[in-house]
């Protein structure tokens, strides 16, 4: 069976809050054009995330 395309939407902005019943624990808002998507994260999924993130940035050419 192919596989579909993936249909991509821009990353428009994001906002985290503190978890109000936990101190580990935080909500990650990642909103798109059409939607928001809500993430139950822990410290070590954001650092993980934010080390992956830096290192496909850096695969990228900037913005001139």
């Amino acid at each position: 069976m192919p596989e579909q395309p993936v249909m991509a939407q821009a990353l428009r902005g994001y906002q985290f809050f503190p978890h109000p019943d936990s101190p580990t624990l935080g909500v990650l808002r990642l909103d798109t054009q059409d939607d928001q998507h809500w993430f139950l994260v822990d410290q070590k999924t954001l650092i993980r995330l934010a080390e992956a993130l830096q290192i496909h940035a850096k695969r990228l050419q900037p913005v001139q």
